[in-house]
């Protein structure tokens, strides 16, 4: 199973500026080692597990 991102490069463009020239398998790549590295460790696995599933709920409602 791949792990689903908590945000997109869709989403970070409505905040901060980032070149059109980034590849997006670049970005979730950085994304997913920051959420594995950075985000799981400090709110804790069960959190962590409970974010992504929701995220993955959304992104799959949202292809509906």
């Amino acid at each position: 199973m791949e792990i689903p991102i908590l945000i997109t490069s869709i989403d970070v463009r409505q905040y901060k500026d980032i070149s059109d020239s980034i590849f997006e398998e670049t970005f979730n790549q950085f994304v997913k080692e920051a959420q594995f590295m950075d985000i799981e460790p400090l709110i804790g696995n069960e959190m962590y597990n409970d974010s992504l599933n929701r995220s993955e709920e959304r992104r799959v409602g949202k292809e509906c």
